[in-house]
């Protein structure tokens, strides 16, 4: 069943944590039976998908100790250095508002997150399928329109279970890159998901100008039997506050470990400065 996360942060003020209004109890795929109801999460609930080694969850969690992160990682070394970052924490107090979660990340949204439930997921340079998949215009025309798809993290059910895990109100979905041929695959597979399931109402986010960010580029696709479109706007700038980024002055990128490959020279297709962005809510 779903994960009632008012119980893994559970050492947070109580008057921070609880409510007497149940809520909705499913999940995106699956519906719990025996959760208990009567105690849920109000704070803000962030997650992170394919957390890595978990710098930048961490790094988050650290300087936001208002708000609860949820780090998902598939590997089980990557979640173990993880956690032992979240309990060494510096040399100050382990963190008491992040969880470290050893999962796929789709079919973790599906079972166990309730519908409508989380502030935001942040994806920070997911893996590509290939690093240059998205260079094919005709083929990424033929995603957005429906088609068939390349295996990677973020595949069109991937991203409607994270949709649909949002909060309804002002939840978002943050996903930044370094690979340009990457963010047209995931514009394309973002507008499949709105043509497939035309009854999401999904927006998005107007970051132009804010923070340095420009906008780069428009993906369109027309909604079959409808006269109108639907649309994910790409953008290029620095991750920062306006997007849910806490970077501090002596930091340039999500994490150190991406910091790192940049200054080494991260690989053929992977921008050293330009960063990528889609937001969605």
């Amino acid at each position: 069943g779903c994960i009632n996360f008012s119980h893994v942060f559970s050492t947070k003020k109580a008057n921070e944590k609880k409510s007497t209004k149940p809520p909705d109890q499913s999940c995106s795929s699956v519906t719990s039976s025996n959760e208990d109801i009567h105690v849920f999460q109000t704070r803000p609930l962030y997650l992170e998908l394919g957390a890595g080694f978990g710098e930048w969850s961490v790094l988050q969690a650290r300087n936001n100790p208002s708000c609860d992160y949820v780090a998902v990682e598939l590997r089980s070394d990557r979640v173990g250095q993880m956690f032992a970052k979240a309990m060494l924490n510096e040399a100050s107090p382990p963190l008491e508002n992040i969880c470290c979660i050893g999962a796929e990340c789709g079919s973790f949204l599906r079972s166990r997150i309730k519908n409508g439930s989380v502030s935001k997921i942040f994806v920070n340079h997911p893996e590509p399928p290939t690093q240059t998949y998205g260079s094919n215009f005709t083929l990424m025309n033929s995603i957005a329109a429906g088609g068939k798809e390349p295996a990677h993290m973020l595949n069109s059910e991937t991203l409607l279970s994270a949709i649909r895990c949002l909060d309804e109100t002002s939840g978002e979905l943050v996903i930044v890159t370094d690979n340009r041929f990457y963010a047209n695959l995931l514009c394309s597979t973002l507008l499949k998901v709105m043509v497939k399931n035309d009854d999401l109402r999904l927006y998005n986010k107007q970051l132009h100008g804010k923070c340095g960010i420009q906008q780069l580029e428009t993906f369109q696709q027309s909604l079959q039997g409808k006269n109108q479109n639907v649309k994910v706007i790409l953008y290029e700038g620095r991750p920062g506050q306006s997007i849910g980024h806490y970077i501090p002055d002596n930091r340039k990128g999500g994490s150190t470990y991406f910091d790192r490959l940049w200054q080494k020279g991260a690989g053929t297709h992977a921008e050293t400065d330009r960063r990528f962005i889609i937001v969605m809510s």
